[in-house]
Parts: structure tokens; C-alpha cells; sequence
């Protein structure tokens, strides 16, 4: 320190840095720095005023502050002998002040100045003496209090300082602070008003200061604030009226010595307008006030009560949620939030200091005690319940101990201002709801009661005490319990409490006190609240024991009046009401139900008849609803709880023929509800197990619930057992009930509306009268559980946590999935179990079982879950209970059939309980066929694997858990039910297969597999109906991939399985269905193909069948009339059904191979190839292509197209049997085009076909040569089919393979082919013998020494051809011509002198024919014929030149440039043989060339000239033969003949002339000159022109 002195020197201004650190050691080293305030005194205080700059005066200011609140500590801890005292350094802190003040920092616009020489200034003020003090005071507050406006401003410092002039003022008792108050006081208030809201840590510290200054002020001047106060609690301004309750509270607080007993009066009373405030933020800040006032005993004064009962009313205010109410706005949302959290903490605030007052407080029990009783007693105050009686609980607790409310011989201790049966009355009913209460604790509600006990009677001490001890040890122990049975058991026993109570009073008196008591308490209970209903139920109990039948009469009227058209839950309290009163007086009860119908009903009723009963409102139609079903169901409370000995009188004379009516035109489902609970009610009186209330029993609480201490008959219960004739009625109304509301058979109820509660007790009800005698039939008993089976299955409320259907509290409105579904499943299981009581044998289990049976394959799971229940539910029952073993044994195979597909369910719980179905049945099985349980248990351990297996979560150990129960099935069932038959085990597990849930059908599908694997000798004389289910049930699975449908891919396992030991019978069931297959059949082949030997056997069987059949059927007229007359030829419907199957098995197996082949090399060879049955299946497919030429498909399959069809298999079997290589080239050739061609009017030709054999024969003569052998014996045998396609296509076959089989193979081959074409020569087939014909001439295509061998044959053979008789369109003639051509040409050695004029002579005929190829084939042939004739032959054959040359001659002028070619081609052949040279030359020289055009005017001309010249006595037979053309029929023809004629008339001689016959060539140019033809005029004309030498 002094090193820092020594930096201070006099005159100069030290640095900022130096003054605070020196600033700083005095807060950090107060004794230490004590000794040098002196002279750091004398150094600093003179430079005050050359202090300019703000951070100098900040440092200053520091360094004063500090050293001010040194010396103070340092005096306050420092003894009297010190050096150091306040007024030790008075001169240097005045000049402090006044340099301070002259210099204006405390109003610097530097906020850290300003505030920071405030607490200087303040702290200065505390070591001024009071002269000093009160001359700058009063300036100093001003300007203090005008720093408060400076809103940006940190104010604790201010307000500190502010305090710490306060503080010196009144030490002082100075009358400064007397002048200033108002002043102070009004900036404080504002500033705490102001200040009230939420509070940060900085903020709090500034807020206790200002109510720190305000405590201060009041020392002297607390009145004056009061008033102060009290003058600003008429402002509206909510902070105004929260910072009131905020200063009071402090005044209260800190300065309760200072308020006089005026002002502790004034501010009790003066406040009282407070409480009726609605802001929140009020309503809290005068909680707290409250609780200071009761802190300082305040409350104990005239007025405190007004206080007790605000805090009451906060304990009661009801919290709403922030649910109830929908806000699209999210700020709004957030507010509503934001208010019900403040809300909620008012009422914890409020509950707690209700509490804290009685607990800690003295003499708060004079102020509660019997205070707060009251307001148990009024409306409004229902959540407030449960810190009032804590509190009421804590005191009398207090005064027990006190001994203020023991029993003594003086006078009972009673309860001023609070009727004792107003209290009992009102403590029961609340008990009975207290989850209506908030924090109502029962212990608490019961002790308050028992220490009350003697308030009320000394009667009730002894009682109270032992009845409470046990309701308080049922509470403690109902933990864990089902709710609702714990509230109903709860309610007996406050009933017996009640019960018990009145009869221990025995005072008719109390009694009407206590019926008047809970009467009038009746508005205290909300509408249609559990707590109502039992105050009814409370009241009847009181009526029962008050023997004044007028009072009886006069309470029911009333009752009656006021509740006919309340609630729903209200009207069943006054049904209660009445019951307990007719156990008691019957009679009266009666009276008032028949004249309450009178009044409420038969007259309303009455009014309605007329026409203008369609203008009722609708709610004088809800009244008339209203009043029938609460008299009905009072009807059926009456029945319950009357005497057994009157019921057997009263029943049906009267109560039935009372309710009957009032069951009809029930609309509403409460209505419905209350109506079918008394039929239940009276249902459960008839039952031989129902007990009577007799004379002094106790109270039964409910039908529903479990009865009260049992009777025996000797108490004088009368046990009789009265019939119910209306039974049936009731039943159907019940029905009637259920369908009214039903929303469909298929559609799930997603809500638990009202009418859920109606439905349960229809089931109760229906339960209670199938238990009566007699039993129900079948058809009753359907139309009952139909709607029942429906509401209980369909409900999924419970699934979303809907509104439970016996509760309407808020608290209990969330009951959750398990409480309904287990009420559901009770009393549907109740209702089960009571039918199958009537009559436990098998056939009415498995009509039980068939009611919901459709439930067990629904898409939902809960659905299933509730199935399964109640079929283990009732197996078990009919298993545990004795029934006849000589009944249809079957039933169960069959019941157990259609339980073991649910053993494959998705969730486990199905999994197991369909399990523990299957046990059942299974031991049920065994006991009807007579064998011990004992001796059969080892067979059923599997069923513990199986059931560790079921609880997995991966498929295939379920799975193959399903695999060993099936296994252990198979073994316990009879062989007689596992065949397929209907209604047998296995017909059942059939249908099984379409059930919705994919993993159930998995599970059929498994156990039948299993059978058809082991069983398969069962099936034999079935498999066609098998077959027939199989497809049926494929068609109706939904369509997935193999690989994602187990269910699709076990069906076709069964069928290949099936397949596999009945192949022939399998098919036959095919080949008997329509075409085209269904989808399933297709499927179920394509499968089946893809096995080996399935597919080789069953195309075996099936080419054989196919072989076996005509492949075609002649159009029969009507089809040639319908179709088309072309439509020679229908294909069989049999046929095409074996080639439909064919084809699915070899497209199969072909995709296999396929499959197998990727990856491998191109060329490797399927393994198929080289089996016999390949050439087999090849040749007849091939046939069979044949056989469809021209083929239609019979009128109900016109979209199978036979040829088409024929193709596809035929590729199919390529496919199978050949390599890749023969097929990929056969694709290459587009030998399969057919399919993308559309055909003729009359289907595809068989030229078509040949030219598509031709393409396969080529493929597989070129790639499998080696075959052709094989090929052609398969072949072979069709050759002599009576079938005409079928020759010519075995025909056309061999014609092919002659061909193109190579020389190497043909020479084994030709043999044969020949042999058979030779045989077929003379078929009566047209197309027969031409291919026949074709086939011989392609010997061409033979090696040179066949040809050699055969040429004789062949050429006898295409000769005769040429002759064919039945040949109209010369087909067969042309088919020899062209083959007698191919030979000629491919053999020009061939010696025919023999047959050389005889080929001509059947040659020359066709040169007229109309047919272009005949024409141009005869001149071709004949002109060929030039190079076979020799030495014998050339005189003859010259002979037909001669005959035949002018006719060749003009058709070198035909039409058709196809005869023209062959023309041409034929002269300059025969020009050689002609024996003229120039001829020769000429015709070679103008005809060789195709392509010359010949000038016919020009040709005849020359021509004419060298025939004249060569031919010189032949001119008039050629001029003769061209005149005889001049009526061909072509006009190209008979031009040519008018030229050719003409110029040979020109070009003869003199001589030559005179030997023509003119006039009959004249005739002849006249008659041609008429041609019809222009051109054959004109050509005639120009001949006629050369004439003119004539």
C-alpha cells in the first residue's frame, strides 16, 4: 500500500488504473485499509473538481463508495477505543459531497456516473451526523426519486442508496423523511407495481430493495401507507391491485409491530373487495397475502372467514384442460397452456395453505372447526372436498387427542350449524365417486367419518368403527384390482354401511330426516354422474326401512316426477330405487310403476294415434322413450329384488303383461339399454340360483354384480321356479335391439358410442334366458348369437382407448383395450357357455363353433384373437364336463381342421391358444373313441416342442412346428376322416386355403401336404374332384410371385405331389375342363412340367391320347352357315384340350432348361435329345401342325386358334428336345412367322404349312442328320391314318426329307418313304397324291445311283399323275409336269422313248388350259421332251411338233409372260428337231432373249415366209390350224392367229393360192371382224388388207 501511496501525488490526477486498485483493496482488505483513509483523504478529495472525464469520475466514484462502506463496517465491528469513528473523516466526506454535487455527476447522461455516485451519495448519507444529513437530504431523495424515471437504468444501486438515506432519516426520527413520505411512497409503489411480474435474480435483488425502502418508510409512517394503500385499491390497473397485495404483504411481514390494531382492521376489511378479483396474477398475490395475515393471526378477527372461504373457492375452482377446447391459432394455444399451469399452481398454493393454517398455525381450529363443514354441504365445491377434509381430518384428529369429541356422560359433543344426516347423507354418496373429487384420499374421507361417529349418535361409535376399520383395510388391499369390479364391490359395501347404519338408529324419525337429507341433496351431484345414481340408489336403501306407506307413497312420486325424463344414468338410478323399495313394499311400488305408466305413458301414447301425431316434437318423443324404458327397467329391479314367495304371483299377471308394451318403439340405444336389462334382471329372478331378499337381509347392490350374504330357504325364502311363457318375445325384441344399432355384418365399429353399453346387456340377457327352461332351438339360438357373435368380434373400440361403455367420468373415460375387450369376451363366453350347458354333446359344440367360424379367417387380428378365446373357452368347457361318446366322431376331425390353419397365425398369442384348441380337441377325439387319457399322454409331448417353436418370431421354425403337429394329427385321426370327402378333415383344410391371413392357409397347406405325402392311397378314386378344388382354390388366391406366395406354391406342391402318384388320373381331370384352361390349371401344369419325370410320363400319356382321337370333325352345315362356307374342317375339342396341356408342360420345362442352360456353352445339348419318346412326341406335333391346315376352332372357342395352337406346341417341343443351336436357327428362318401372320378366311393353308415343315426338316437335316431315321418311323405310322391331313402332311414329310437329308442318310431312308409314296398314289385324296407326286419327283435330290433305281418307277408314276381323273383344278397334273420337268432335267439320259408320245399327248391338251402354270408347264415340258427322243421316237415325236407349232406358236403372244417365257423356251427346242435349218436359226435367234420384246406383225411375217418356204404342202393345214384360233378365248390369241394367217395368205404364190378354200377363209375374217375385242378388229382388218391379191 505504500508503494501505491507514494503514486499519489498532491495536484496531480492519479491514473485510473491506481485508483481502482486502491478502490479495490478496501473491499478486499477492510481493517487493513483503514489506516490509510486519511491520507488517501487528503490527497483525492482536493483533485475532485479537475475531474472531467466519465471513466475518472467511475473510478472515483468507486474509490468513495468503497472507502464510505469501509469506514462503516470498520466502526461497526471496531471497539470503543478506536481512532476511527463516523465523525472521524465528516469534513473530508462533506467536501466529498459537496465537490460531488457541484460537479452535477449524480445527473451525468453517463449512465455508470450516474449510478455509481448515487451509492456514494448514499453511503456518504449513512456517516453524516443529522444537521449535515437533513440539509442535503431532502435534495438528495429529489434526486434519487427522479432516477427512477430513467427507465434504462440499473436501479438496485439507486434504490440502495435511496434506502440507505431512509435508514439514516430514521435513525435519526428526522422530519425530513415525515415531509418526503408521499413522495417516496408513491414513487416506491409504482415502482413495485411495476416490478410485480416475473422476476430474474437481478430483478429480485431490486425488487427486495424497493419493498426494503418501503419497510423503512413505515417505521414511522405505517398508518399513512395503509391508507396509502387502501386510497389505490379502486384502480382497475391489474399490477396497481397486485402491487397492493405485494406492499401489504411486506408491511404485514416486516412491519407488523409499527400497524396499530386500526390498521390490522383496516386491512382485513378494506381488502375484502379483493376477493372477488378474476385476474390470475391477483387472485395469486392475495393468496400470499392471505397467508401472511393468517402468519400474524389476522384471520382470527371479524371478517378472516371471508378470507378461509376464498381460499376454499380457489381449492375448488376446476381446472379445464387444454383439450377441451380446438384452437387453429398456436398463440392462443400457448396462452390457454400458459393460464391453466398458473391455475393449477393456485389451487396447489391455495390447498397447501389450507393445510399449513391447520397444522401449524394456533387457533385455526376455532376458525375451521365446524366452518369448513359447510361447504361440504353446498354446490360449487366439489374439488375443494379433498383439502378440506385433510384439514377437517387434522383437527378432529387434534380434539380426539384433546379429548374435545369423546363419548362422556354428559351431553355428545354435536356439530353447530350442520345437520348430522345432511353430513352422513352427503359423506356416503361422495365416497362412492371419489375420483370426482381431486385429491380426495379415501383413508382420509372414512377416518373424518369414524372420529365424527359420535358428533352424530353414540349409536353409530361402536358400528362406524368396525365397518370403516374394514372399508379402510379394502382400500389398502384393492391395489392391482379390476377397476370396475373393485367400484361395484365398493358400493356394497357403503350400501351395507348405510343399511347397517339405519337399522342400528331404528328411529323412523332420522329415518325421513335422512330420506329428506339426500333428497334435497340431489342438485348437489352433476347430471347423469355415478354419484346421482347412487344417491338414488342411497335413497331407496333409506326408503326400504321407513314404514310410513303415505311417505312411502308421497318420496316415490316425487322421485318419480323428478327424474321420469332426467338422464340416462339418473333413470336408472330411480330403477334401482324402486327395486329396493319393493323388497319391502311391493305393493306401493307397484301402484306408483301402473299409475307413472298411465301418466307418462298410455296418455302420451294415446295422443299420438291421431294424424297429427306427426308434428310431436322430438323431445315429447325422447319424454315417452324416456318414461317406458325407466318404468320397464323398474320393472325388472322390481322383479329381482321382490319376494320369492310373489313372484310366482306377480310375474306374469303382472309385471310381464306391465313390460311387454313399454319394450315397443324403443328408439334411443340408452332406451334399449335400460330395457334389456330388465330382461335380464328378471331372467336372473328365475334362475333356480337366484336368492330372494328376505325380511332384514341386507341390500343387494346390483343384478350384475355378485349377490349379498346368501339365504337359506329355512330363513323363509320360498325356492319356487316360475316359467316365463314371453320368452321368445323377449328374445326376438332383444334381437331386434342389436340390429337397430348393427352398422353391417363386415364393418368394424371404430367408436364405443352410447349404444355399446346397450349391447353388453343385451348379451347379459340373452345369457340369463338361454339359461332357462326350456332349451332354445337351433333357430332361435342362430338369430340370437348372430348379433351378439358380430358386436363382440367387430368391436375394435378398446384398440384406440376409447370411452369405456360402463364409465362417463372424466377420469375413468380412458379405460383402455383390456377392459372392454375382457368384458366383451366374458360375457360373450358366459353366453356360450350357457347354450352349450343346455346340451353338451358334439353336435351342438360344432353348431356353436359355426356361429363364428367366419371370425377365426378374418383380415383382423383382434378379430381372430376374440375367435380363438372363445373356442378355447368353450372346448375346455365341453371337455371338463360329461357328454355322450357315441356321437359323429367326425365333428372333431372337422373342428380341428378348421382350428389348425389359426396355429400358423401371425401373432403369437393366436399361435398358441389355436394350439391349446388342437390339444382339446385332440383329447376330446380320444375320449370319444374310448381310450384312456392316460395312456395317451406321451403322444401329446410333441406339443411342448411345437409350442416353443409356435412363440418364435422366424417363420420357418413356426413352420416347421406345423410340420410336427401335422405329423402328430395324421397319427391321432382315423384314416376314414382323412379322406376327401365333404366334411371331412381334409375337404376342410382345403377350404382352409383361402383364408385371408396369407400365414394361416400356409398352415393348411403344410398339414395337407403332409397327408398327400403320407396318405396319397386315400385319394384314389378322388382325384378328379381334387383336382377341381385345387384349381378352384388357385383361381381365387390373389395372384403373386411364386417366391412371395407359400400359400400358391403349396397348392401346386399338392398337386404335383397328387401328380406324381395319380399321373393318368390327374390328367384325365384335366383333359375333362373347358378351354380355355383357367388360370389355375395352367399354372398347376407349367409347375408340374418343370419335374423331370413328371413331364416325360405325362406327355407320353398324353401324345398316345392325342394319336388315339381324330385331331378334326367336318363342318357340320350349321358351322359352314355361321363361319364361312370355306370351314371345312372343326378341330376336336379334345384335341385341343390335350395340346393345351401339352403345351404348359413343355413351355415349362423348356423355361427350365433355360434357366439351367445360363451360363453354359451355346452348343451344349439339352439332356432330353436323346430319348425315344423326343422322335415320338416331334412327329406326331408334326402331324398335328398338318392336321390344323384350314382347321377352324369349334364355336365356343374362337379364341384358340388350332393352327396357332399346333405351332406353339411344336416350337415348345423344339424347345425340350433339341439344342439351342437347332432352335436358334430355326428362329432365324422365322419358321414360327405364324404367329405373327394373320391367316385366311378358312385358317392356314397347307401350302403354308409345307413351306414351314420345309424350314424344320431343312434346320434339322442340317444340324441332326442323324435323326432322320428315327424321324421317319415315327412318322410312318400315320401314313395310312383315315384322316386326310394327316396322310398328306406324313406325305409332304417324306417329300421334304427326300430333299434334304444328305446322301449319307437317304440311302437307309429311301426305301421306306418311296414304298409308302408309292402306296399313297392311289389315296382319295387329292392332296395326297399331288404331294405323293412331289415326293416321288424329288428323287432328283438323290444320289445318281437312286435315281437310277427308282427313275422307272417314278417317271410311271408323275406320267399316270398327269391322267389323274379326280383332278378338276389340275393340281395333281401340274405337280407331275413339274416334277417330270425336275427329272428330265436332273436326269437328261433318262430314256422314255416308251412313254415320249404318251407324255405328249397328255401335255398338248394343257396348252389351252385356263390356268397359267398348267400352260406354261406344258410348254415347258414339251419343249424339253426335244432332248429326249432318239432314232425311234423322232418320226412321232416330230409328228406332234407339226400338230402342235402354230399353237405354240401364237401363245408366244399369251397374256401372261410366264406361258410367254416357256413358249420362247419350248420353240427354240424344238426348232432342232424340226429338220429346217433356217426355221432353226430364226426362232433361236428371236426367242432366246427373255427379256426382247417380239413385234407379232413383224415375227408372223418372217415366220410365215420360211414356214411357206420350208413347209411348202403343210401352208393350208397351218393356215387352217391358225383359223381355227380365231375363236380361242383369249383375244391376245386369236390377233396373233388373224396376223400369222393373213401374212401366210400374202406369201404364198400363185400356185399355192388356188389350193385354199377362199370362201371359207372369208367367212372366217367376216366372223372376226365382230369380235367383241377392238384390238382382234383391228388385227384382222390389217390381215384382211393383205388379201388384196384375192
Amino acid at each position: 500500500m505504500q508503494e501505491m501511496i507514494k503514486n499519489l501525488r498532491p495536484g496531480d490526477l492519479p491514473s485510473e488504473g491506481v485508483v481502482e486498485t486502491i478502490a479495490a483493496l478496501f473491499t478486499k482488505n477492510v481493517l487493513g485499509m483503514a489506516a490509510y483513509i486519511g491520507q488517501i483523504f487528503k490527497i483525492i478529495v482536493p483533485l475532485c473538481g479537475l475531474v472531467k472525464a466519465n471513466t475518472t469520475r467511475v473510478a472515483f466514484a468507486k474509490l468513495f463508495g468503497n472507502c464510505c462502506e469501509a469506514i462503516l463496517e470498520y466502526t461497526a465491528v471496531s471497539n470503543e477505543e478506536s481512532t476511527i469513528t463516523r465523525e472521524t473523516f465528516s469534513v473530508e466526506l462533506s467536501e466529498i459531497y459537496q465537490s460531488i454535487n457541484k460537479s452535477t455527476w449524480i445527473t451525468s447522461r453517463d449512465l455508470e456516473v450516474s449510478k455509481l455516485t448515487a451509492r456514494t451519495l448514499g453511503k456518504i448519507c449513512r456517516l453524516f451526523d443529522k444537521q449535515n444529513l437533513e440539509e442535503v437530504a431532502g435534495r438528495l431523495i429529489s434526486l434519487l426519486l427522479s432516477l427512477f424515471k430513467r427507465h434504462n437504468l440499473d436501479l438496485i444501486l439507486i434504490t440502495k442508496s435511496l434506502g440507505d438515506v431512509l435508514i439514516s432519516l430514521s435513525a435519526y426520527k428526522s422530519d425530513v423523511l415525515t415531509d418526503s413520505k408521499e413522495a417516496v411512497a408513491a414513487i416506491l409503489h409504482n415502482e413495485i407495481c411495476n416490478s410485480g411480474g416475473e422476476l430474474t435474480a437481478e430483478t429480485a435483488k431490486s425488487f427486495n430493495e424497493l419493498l426494503r425502502c418501503f419497510g423503512i418508510l413505515s417505521e414511522r409512517n405505517a398508518t399513512f401507507l395503509v391508507h396509502f394503500i387502501l386510497n389505490k385499491a379502486t384502480f382497475r390497473d391489474e399490477r396497481i391491485r397486485s402491487g397492493n397485495l405485494i406492499a401489504l404483504r411486506h408491511l404485514i411481514n416486516a412491519s407488523d409491530e409499527f400497524l396499530t390494531s386500526t390498521d390490522k382492521e383496516l386491512i382485513l376489511k378494506g381488502f375484502h373487495k379483493h376477493l372477488g378479483e378474476v385476474s390470475i396474477k391477483v387472485r395469486h398475490d392475495m393468496t400470499k397475502f392471505i397467508t401472511a395475515m393468517a402468519t400474524h393471526d389476522y384471520l382470527q378477527s371479524d371478517g378472516g372467514r371471508e378470507y378461509v372461504k376464498f381460499v376454499v373457492c380457489e381449492c375448488s375452482t376446476k381446472i379445464p384442460s387444454i383439450e377441451d377446447s380446438v384452437h387453429n391459432n398456436a398463440t392462443v394455444a400457448v396462452q390457454l397452456e400458459e393460464w391453466e399451469k398458473q391455475r393449477k399452481k393456485q389451487r396447489e398454493m391455495c390447498s397447501e395453505l389450507l393445510h399449513l393454517m391447520a397444522t401449524t398455525i394456533e387457533k385455526t381450529d376455532e376458525l375451521f372447526w365446524p366452518y369448513l363443514f359447510e361447504f361440504l354441504l353446498k354446490p360449487n365445491f366439489e374439488n375443494a372436498f379433498g383439502p378440506v377434509v385433510r384439514v377437517l381430518h387434522h383437527i378432529s384428529n387434534v380434539k380426539l387427542e384433546k379429548g374435545e369429541i369423546e363419548d362422556s356422560e354428559e351431553a355428545a359433543p354435536k356439530l353447530e350449524n350442520v345437520s348430522a344426516t345432511d353430513l352422513i347423507a352427503r359423506f356416503i354418496v361422495v365416497l362412492s365417486d371419489l375420483k370426482r373429487f381431486p385429491d380426495c384420499a379415501c383413508d382420509t374421507f372414512l377416518k373424518l367419518l369414524r372420529n365424527l361417529a359420535i358428533c352424530f349418535d353414540r349409536k353409530l361409535v361402536g358400528l362406524w368403527h368396525e365397518r370403516i376399520t374394514e372399508m379402510l383395510e379394502f382400500c389398502r388391499n384393492s391395489n392391482g384390482q379390476d377397476k370396475r369390479m373393485m367400484r361395484v364391490s365398493w358400493e356394497e359395501k357403503l350400501l351395507a354401511f348405510l343399511s347397517e347404519t339405519l337399522e342400528r338408529m331404528e328411529n323412523q324419525e332420522w329415518f325421513c330426516k335422512m330420506s329428506t337429507s339426500i333428497s334435497s341433496q340431489f342438485s348437489l351431484y352433476p347430471t347423469n354422474s355415478q354419484s346421482k345414481n347412487f344417491s338414488l340408489r342411497c335413497y331407496g336403501v333409506i326408503l326400504s326401512q321407513i314404514q310410513d306407506k303415505d311417505r312411502i307413497q308421497h318420496d316415490l312420486n316425487l322421485a318419480v316426477d323428478q327424474f321420469i325424463h332426467s338422464s340416462a344414468r339418473e333413470r336408472q338410478g330411480l330403477a334401482m330405487l324402486m327395486g329396493y323399495v319393493a323388497s319391502k313394499h311391493l305393493d306401493q311400488v307397484l301402484s306408483e310403476l301402473q299409475n307413472t305408466v298411465a301418466v307418462y305413458v298410455t296418455t302420451k301414447e294415446s295422443s299420438f294415434s291421431n294424424f297429427f301425431s306427426v308434428f310431436k316434437s322430438e323431445k315429447t318423443l325422447n319424454e315417452l322413450e324416456n318414461a317406458k324404458s325407466t318404468v320397464a327397467l323398474s320393472l325388472g329391479h322390481l322383479t329381482y329384488h321382490m319376494p320369492r314367495e310373489m313372484l310366482g304371483i306377480k310375474l306374469e299377471s303382472e309385471i310381464i303383461r306391465m313390460l311387454l308394451p313399454l319394450l315397443r318403439g324403443l328408439r334411443s340405444a340408452n332406451s334399449k339399454s335400460h330395457a334389456a336389462e330388465a330382461i335380464d334382471l328378471i331372467g336372473q329372478a328365475l334362475n333356480n340360483d337366484h336368492v330372494s331378499l328376505c325380511t332384514g337381509g341386507k341390500m343387494l347392490v346390483g343384478p350384475v354384480d355378485s349377490a349379498i350374504m346368501n339365504r337359506s330357504a329355512g330363513d323363509g325364502c320360498v325356492e319356487i321356479s316360475p316359467s316365463l311363457t314371453a320368452r321368445d318375445e323377449l328374445l326376438a325384441r332383444l334381437v331386434k335391439y342389436f340390429k337397430n344399432d348393427a352398422t353391417g355384418d363386415d364393418t368394424p365399429i371404430t367408436k364405443v358410442p352410447a349404444f355399446l353399453t346397450k349391447n353388453i346387456k343385451i348379451l347379459r340377457a340373452c345369457t340369463t334366458l338361454s339359461e332357462l327352461e326350456p332349451t332354445l332351438n337351433d333357430g332361435d339360438m342362430r338369430k340370437m348369437l348372430k348379433p351378439c357373435l358380430n358386436y363382440v368380434m367387430t368391436c375394435d373400440a378398446a384398440r384406440k382407448g376409447e370411452i369405456s361403455y360402463e364409465s362417463e367420468d372424466e377420469e375413468d373415460r380412458l379405460l383402455g383395450e383390456k377392459e372392454i375387450l375382457v368384458t366383451n369376451a366374458r360375457e360373450l363366453n358366459h353366453l356360450l357357455v350357457a347354450i352349450l350347458k343346455k346340451k353338451n354333446t358334439l353336435q351342438n359344440l360344432e353348431f356353436i363353433f359355426q356361429q363364428f367360424e367366419d371370425y377365426l379367417k378374418s383380415e383382423h387380428s383382434y378379430q381372430r384373437l376374440r375367435a380363438i378365446q372363445c373356442c378355447e373357452n368353450i372346448f375346455s368347457h365341453f371337455l371338463n364336463h360329461p357328454f355322450k361318446t357315441d356321437s359323429k366322431t367326425a365333428i372333431v376331425s372337422l373342428l380341428l381342421a378348421k382350428i389348425i390353419p389359426a396355429c400358423g397365425d401371425n401373432v403369437d398369442d393366436i399361435r398358441l391358444k389355436s394350439l391349446m384348441c388342437v390339444q382339446r380337441l385332440l383329447e376330446i377325439q380320444i375320449k370319444c373313441s374310448g381310450v384312456s387319457k392316460e395312456s395317451t399322454l406321451e403322444g401329446f409331448g410333441i406339443l411342448t416342442e411345437v409350442a416353443d417353436k409356435l412363440t418364435s418370431h422366424e417363420s420357418d421354425v413356426v413352420y416347421d412346428g406345423i410340420r410336427n403337429l401335422s405329423k402328430l394329427v395324421c397319427v391321432r385321426l382315423p384314416l376314414d376322416v382323412l379322406q376327401y370327402n365333404p366334411g371331412s378333415f381334409t375337404c376342410a383344410l382345403m377350404d382352409a386355403l383361402l383364408w385371408k391371413q396369407q400365414t394361416s392357409a400356409n398352415t393348411a397347406c403344410l398339414v395337407l401336404i403332409h397327408i398327400f405325402e403320407t396318405r396319397s392311397a386315400l385319394f384314389e378314386r378322388k382325384v378328379e374332384q381334387i383336382v377341381s378344388c385345387i384349381f378352384s382354390k388357385m383361381d381365387l388366391l390373389p395372384y403373386e410371385k411364386l417366391s412371395s406366395n407359400f400359400t400358391r406354391n403349396g397348392i401346386l406342391k399338392l398337386f404335383v405331389i397328387l401328380f406324381r402318384h395319380y399321373t393318368h388320373q390327374v390328367l384325365d381331370a384335366i383333359l375333362v375342363k373347358s378351354l380355355p384352361f383357367s388360370n389355375a390349371a395352367s399354372e398347376c401344369l407349367l409347375h408340374a412340367g418343370a419335374d423331370d419325370n413328371l413331364m416325360l410320363e405325362s406327355v407320353d400319356y398324353l401324345v398316345d391320347s392325342l394319336d388315339s382321337i381324330s385331331p378334326y370333325e367336318e363342318a357340320s352345315i350349321s358351322t359352314k352357315l355361321f363361319k364361312s362356307s370355306a370351314v371345312k374342317r372343326v378341330a376336336s375339342k379334345r384335341a385341343l384340350t390335350i395340346c393345351t396341356a401339352l403345351e404348359s408342360l413343355l413351355v415349362a420345362y423348356a423355361s427350365k432348361i433355360e434357366y439351367e442352360q445360363k451360363g453354359r456353352r451355346s452348343d451344349e445339348q439339352s439332356k432330353m435329345m436323346n430319348i425315344p419318346l423326343a422322335y415320338k412326341v416331334i412327329s406326331s406335333l408334326i402331324v398335328r401342325l398338318g392336321s390344323m391346315c384350314e382347321a377352324k376352332s369349334p364355336h365356343n372357342l374362337n379364341k384358340v386358334n388350332p393352327y396357332r395352337q399346333a405351332v406353339d406346341l411344336l416350337r415348345a417341343s423344339f424347345l425340350v428336345f433339341f439344342d439351342t443351336q437347332v432352335n436358334k436357327n430355326l428362329d432365324n428362318l422365322q419358321t414360327w412367322s405364324c404367329l405373327d401372320v394373320e391367316a385366311t378366311s378358312s385358317g392356314y393353308d397347307f401350302n403354308y404349312f409345307c413351306e414351314t415343315l420345309h424350314l424344320i426338316l431343312m434346320t434339322l437335316c442340317k444340324n441332326e442328320p442323324d435323326k432322320s431315321e428315327k424321324m421317319v418311323s415315327c412318322v410312318n405310322k400315320y401314313v395310312s391314318s383315315k384322316f386326310e391331313l394327316q396322310r398328306a402332311t406324313v406325305v409332304a414329310f417324306f417329300a421334304m426329307v427326300v430333299q434334304e437329308t444328305l446322301e449319307g442318310q437317304l440311302d437307309l431312308l429311301l426305301e421306306i418313304i418311296i414304298n409308302s409314296l408309292l402306296t399313297r398314289l392311289a389315296d382319295n385324296s387329292p392332296i395326297v397324291r399331288k404331294l405323293c407326286l412331289q415326293g416321288l419327283a424329288n428323287i432328283v435330290y438323290a444320289p445318281s445311283h437312286q435315281i437310277d433305281r427308282y427313275g422307272a418307277v417314278v417317271i410311271d408314276a408323275l406320267v399316270s399323275g398327269m391322267e389323274d381323273a379326280d383332278d378338276p383344278q389340275m393340281a395333281i397334273a401340274l405337280q407331275a409336269m413339274n416334277g417330270l420337268c425336275d427329272f428330265l432335267n436332273k436326269a437328261p439320259n433318262t430314256n422314255i422313248d416308251a412313254q415320249l408320245v404318251n407324255i405328249c399327248l397328255r401335255v398338248r391338251p394343257c396348252f389351252e388350259k385356263e390356268n397359267v402354270a398348267i400352260r406354261s408347264m406344258a410348254f415347258r415340258l414339251f419343249g424339253m421332251l426335244a432332248n429326249f427322243t432318239t432314232s425311234n421316237t423322232n418320226s412321232k415325236f416330230k409328228d406332234q411338233i407339226d400338230t402342235s407349232f402354230i399353237q405354240i406358236v401364237l401363245h408366244l403372244f399369251d397374256s401372261n409372260q410366264q406361258v410367254v417365257k416357256a413358249c420362247k423356251s419350248a420353240l427354240c427346242r424344238l426348232g432342232a428337231s424340226m429338220d429346217n435349218q433356217a426355221l432353226s436359226e430364226y426362232l433361236y435367234d428371236k426367242l432366246n432373249s427373255d427379256s426382247e420384246v417380239v413385234d407379232c406383225n413383224k415375227f408372223m411375217n418372217e415366220l410365215s415366209t420360211i414356214v411357206i418356204g420350208g413347209y411348202p404342202g403343210k401352208a393350208d393345214i397351218f393356215i387352217q390350224r391358225c383359223i381355227g384360233f380365231f375363236t380361242a378365248q383369249w383375244p391376245e390369241l386369236r390377233s396373233a392367229a388373224a396376223l400369222f394367217s393373213g401374212h401366210m395368205l400374202h406369201n404364198l404364190d400363185e400356185d399355192m393360192r388356188e389350193t385354199i378354200n377362199k370362201d371359207q377363209i372369208g367367212d372366217a375374217f367376216t366372223q372376226l371382224m365382230k369380235d367383241s375385242d377392238s384390238s382382234v378388229r383391228a388385227d384382222a382388218a390389217r390381215s384382211i388388207c393383205l388379201l388384196y391379191c384375192y
